[in-house]
């Protein structure tokens, strides 16, 4: 079935993640994902279950993609916040040294995201720019969820 190939990646991962028997692709993963690795791969888990054992849920698009996006701002603005210290001289120096910490929050992927917006707007701005599309996420999540209740009743 279809659930057969995402439980086993997420079943490798975290077994990557949770064992030391597989440094190197504990090393990968934590240097591509950071530290968000964990909530991700526990997360995929959940849902491969999920799907392994037939269940549905049914959310709408637009939900969805105000909760990615909630997600994705907090994992910006805590990425921003726990990489101060790492070198902005240069992009790849900045994504190497993001990978080879293996403490950032949002590793390499969200470096790649950040960086740019840090040489653009500085930290500063990126914060701003995080914040305001968190909180608009926040307030579409909210809202669907009061129109939600006011159409039942």
């Amino acid at each position: 079935s279809i659930s057969i190939f995402p439980f086993s990646f997420v079943f490798i991962g975290y077994f990557a993640l949770f064992s030391g028997i597989l440094k190197f692709l504990k090393y990968f993963i934590i240097g591509f994902f950071g530290l968000f690795a964990y909530p991700l791969f526990f997360f995929g888990y959940a849902l491969s279950y999920m799907l392994f054992k037939d269940k549905k849920f049914v959310m709408p698009k637009k939900f969805i993609v105000y909760f990615v996006i909630t997600i994705f701002s907090l994992l910006c603005i805590f990425h921003l916040a726990f990489s101060h210290g790492v070198t902005t001289e240069s992009f790849g120096l900045y994504l190497s040294e993001l990978y080879n910490s293996q403490l950032s929050i949002g590793g390499l992927l969200i470096g790649l995201i950040t960086y740019p917006l840090i040489i653009s707007i500085q930290h500063f701005g990126a914060y701003v720019l995080f914040i305001a599309l968190l909180v608009f996420s926040v307030y579409k999540i909210i809202d669907y969820f009061l129109v939600n209740k006011n159409s039942k009743n």
